[in-house]
Order: structure tokens, then sequence, then C-alpha cells
């Protein structure tokens, strides 16, 4: 339910604009990570959600219901936009949207790409259009999952490794990595890789497509608006995969990965807000659960912060390291180096 406060806050920012337009930044560094603390202070670690209201208040009316009017609040600004605003409004509207895009749309593709139905998929296919990053799909089903922890994982980074280092493997080689994961899938069924059924280059006219529309739609400003708050949501998937799978390598050849290869976090609004991704380790235990059944692993290591204060830490490298080095294990195995992935 919580969830509806991303549309609400774009819509504050496309309306109002001036300051306003920078809500969703203040939002995220500012109030959550305060609510977060006020309710640990409060409640203590044990604060969650009562077991009678858990049905309500993690019901998937509420996170379709919250994407369908971001993508329509999405909308509204790219018209907004093409009418005309002041760069500093711009430039607010697009961090505000690009968040609304990175904790909203894509937390949403994340749990629905991992759903059986086929209508959960296509919808969460739907939204990871709107941030140009459909290929995520393939390359965190069927990539990540069978990979975490170790260097064929673009989602895992090494202990030591610079975020942007990690951000810039991860944007240049995820389309790469998707394509053999898909290549391999057909060459099993006996298919050629360059044919009707392979999905990427369906995903790739999909979003060209958007693109174009928007740009024939509303101008060239609003298109770039689309892809620069697209390039921002992708920032903020990064950074979460960064946070959640740092300097955990499995410990020995033939390991399977699991929720010892994740970082957890125990605050309850930023979990309420992400639809309990930060409960990641859990996650990995049973990719199928559905988010409302998600819980801390006790496998799993606990962030020291509030999540979203600690996904922007690391864009600091040296304040990360101060805070995470020394609470990574000591290991790095033969196949996760310290220094480069590869």
């Amino acid at each position: 339910m919580l969830s509806l406060l991303y549309p609400a806050l774009s819509f504050i920012a496309i309306d109002l604009q001036g300051l306003w337009s920078w809500i969703g930044l203040a939002f995220n560094l500012l109030m959550v990570p305060g609510m977060d603390y006020a309710l640990r202070a409060k409640y203590g670690r044990e604060v969650a959600i009562p077991e009678r209201w858990r049905p309500w208040l993690t019901s998937d009316v509420w996170m379709i219901i919250a994407t369908a009017l971001q993508v329509v609040v999405l909308n509204i600004g790219l018209r907004r936009i093409s009418e005309g605003v002041d760069p500093f409004a711009l430039f607010g509207m697009v961090s505000t949207l690009g968040i609304a895009g990175g904790c909203l749309c894509i937390t949403t593709a994340h749990e629905l790409v991992h759903r059986r139905l086929p209508l959960c998929r296509a919808y969460g296919l739907g939204l990871l259009a709107t941030v140009f990053y459909m290929h995520f799909r393939i390359d965190h089903v069927y990539g990540h999952h069978r990979n975490v922890g170790t260097a064929a994982d673009l989602a895992s980074a090494a202990k030591g490794e610079p975020f942007f280092a990690f951000f810039n493997r991860a944007l240049l080689k995820g389309w790469g990595n998707a394509w053999s994961i898909e290549s391999l899938r057909l060459s099993r069924r006996g298919m050629r890789t360059w044919s009707v059924w392979n999905r990427l280059p369906w995903y790739a006219t999909a979003q060209l497509g958007l693109l174009a529309a928007v740009w024939i739609a509303y101008g060239a400003l609003p298109a770039i608006t689309l892809v620069l708050q697209a390039f921002i949501a992708v920032h903020l998937l990064e950074a979460t995969n960064y946070v959640q799978h740092y300097g955990v390598a499995r410990g020995a050849e033939g390991t399977r990965g699991g929720a010892e290869q994740c970082w957890d976090s125990d605050f309850l609004l930023s979990n309420m807000l992400l639809f309990n991704v930060p409960m990641h380790g859990h996650h990995h235990e049973s990719a199928s659960t559905v988010f409302g059944r998600l819980a801390v692993s006790p496998k799993a290591h606990i962030l020291p912060a509030s999540f979203h204060l600690m996904v922007f830490a690391a864009l600091f490298p040296p304040i990360w390291k101060r805070i995470m080095d020394h609470r990574t294990p000591d290991f790095v195995s033969e196949k996760f180096p310290t220094a480069s992935l590869g």
C-alpha cells in the first residue's frame, strides 16, 4: 500500500515544480531513513507488520495500482515537459521520476518476472520497458540466481570493487550476458539464435518503439527525459545489486549460492516500500515465494544501516569501504577474485 507514495510524489514534482520537483530525492535520502530509525527507536528491531494486516497491506492489488498510476504520471510528466519547464524543475522531475522508476517499477517487475503466471511476467516486462531494461528478466532469472557469488554473475560485486566499476560492467555486459543465456536456451531446443523465438530482438523492438512513440508524440526533450529517468532507475537497480551482493563470494568450488551470498536489511519502512527486496536472502533461498511472505534470513549478512542510506553510501567508495570492508567475510574464492571480475 505504501508503494502508492511514489506516483503521488511524482505527481507533486510535476505539478508544483520548483523545489518540489526534487521531492523524490528528499523522500529517499531523508524521510525514509528518518522514519526507519524512528520506528526502530520506538518499537525495536523486531517491529513487523501484524499478521492480521499482512494480507491486506502486501496484496498484489496495491502493486499493480501503484505501477499503473506511475506509468500514467510519467506520461503526464513527459507532456508537461513538452510544454516547457525551467532547467531546475526539469532535472528535479527527472530525478523524482527516475527514483520512482527504480524503487517502484523495477522492484515490481523483479517480483513479477519470477511469477509462474504468464500475465504477471508480461506485466513485469512492460514495466521494464519503461526503463529500457527488459533483458534484465533473462539475465536475472537465469543468470544471477544461478551464478550469484561467482565471477560469472554481473550482479555480484567483489570486495574492494568500487560501485562505478561494478555499474559500468553490469551496464555494458548485461545485454551480452542475456544474449548468451538466450542463445543457449534456443540451442538446447534445436533452434537458431537468430530466429523469431529469440526474445531479445523483440525486447529491443518494443523499447525502441516506445522511445519513437514518445519522440513523435511529445518531441525530442521528453524522449531524452524518458532515457534519463531510465538511467537513474537502472542506476538504483544496480546499486541495489551492489549493496545486496558485495564481497560475499561462495566459499568453495561447487558450493551452491543462497542466502549466504546476500546482505539483508531489517528496517520495516524500507522493506515495505520496496516490496521486501531488502530481505534478499530469503528470495535467493526461494525465488518463487511472494514478497509478502519474505523474511530476514538467518543465513544472510545484515546491513548496518537503513537500506536507502546504504544504497546512497555505495555511491561514495571511500565511505562505503570504511563501512563495509571490515564486515565482509574473510574468504574470497578463486572463482571470485578481489581485483577484477574479468
